[in-house]
């Protein structure tokens, strides 16, 4: 007899919350739990004298003289779901794999379509880049005995770049096989682990072919403006000019957040040819055999 193998998946990051929301309007409520009931049938024929009995005990007798009865044996069990709740919903949630697809198969019609990708995958933690950075000195001073003031400066400066253009930022990525990289911005809270015990254990980089359940938020076009040109773009998104003509410091307050929100756009954004997307769930399935 052949021994049926069982899929175990690793997770890595699995927002629960955003799970459960999804479950819970497939379902029409939320499903916390699983119910198993275990049964036993029996079906036979009957006399006539047998029937009647059996009639009055209250079993179903059909015109034939015949009889089924379904017992159940033993208690319910319930069970939690837990993580099975992503099995539950890689079975019932509507979802595409993207896996093999190139950039030209997605367009702008399946902006917040569920997908699925399978490939390299990556971590990045701005937060405790920009922390590394602001102690480089440290690190310089160990290594090499002696450190640059000129560039302990530009490391502290650049440190502080990272810190406010990247602030609070952690993103995960998977690249598929058309070399397209599904990049989303997550809650560390959903994470295992924390980034530091997730790269000392798998690295930056974790080898193999991990999977990623998401949903597409935007598929940005391609901008030929370069980076520099941005910025000198940057004064046209504010009317300096309409400003005077407002009578409240609200309007003038957002208008100015609105025009220099932009600087985020060129820095801490998904950009062309990548696809931005909010993850679900990432992980790794191993074959148990």
């Amino acid at each position: 007899m052949v021994k049926k193998s069982i899929k175990y998946r690793d997770l890595i990051y699995f927002n629960a919350d955003k799970v459960q929301s999804i479950l819970a309007q497939l379902n029409k409520g939320l499903l916390e739990s699983t119910t198993e009931t275990k049964q036993n049938t029996h079906e036979g024929n009957l006399t006539v004298k047998t029937g009647k009995v059996l009639e009055l005990l209250g079993f179903p007798i059909n015109v034939d003289g015949g009889y089924k009865n379904a017992r159940t044996r033993g208690l319910q069990q319930e069970k939690s779901l837990h993580d099975f709740a992503l099995t539950h919903l890689l079975e019932t949630l509507p979802h595409t794999d993207v896996t093999r697809l190139g950039r030209d198969s997605l367009n702008q019609s399946i902006d917040r379509t569920f997908v699925k990708v399978k490939g390299a995958f990556s971590i990045y933690d701005y937060k405790d880049f920009g922390q590394t950075l602001d102690n480089m000195d440290v690190i310089d001073k160990i290594f090499n005995g002696s450190t640059s003031t000129n560039e302990n400066d530009d490391l502290k400066d650049f440190a502080e770049f990272v810190k406010s253009a990247y602030v609070g930022l952690t993103t995960l990525e998977i690249k598929n096989s058309k070399e397209i990289n599904f990049i989303g911005a997550i809650d560390p809270g959903h994470l295992r682990e924390t980034t530091r015990n997730i790269i000392y254990r798998y690295g930056t980089s974790p080898k193999g072919e991990w999977e990623m359940l998401c949903q597409i938020t935007k598929i940005p076009q391609n901008n030929s403006q370069t980076i520099e040109e941005s910025f000198e773009n940057l004064n046209n998104e504010i009317d300096f000019k309409s400003l005077d003509r407002e009578k409240t410091m609200g309007n003038v307050m957002n208008q100015m957040v609105k025009g220099f929100s932009k600087i985020n756009d060129l820095f801490a954004s998904v950009s062309y040819p990548n696809i931005a997307v909010e993850p679900i769930a990432v992980y790794k399935e191993i074959e148990l055999k």
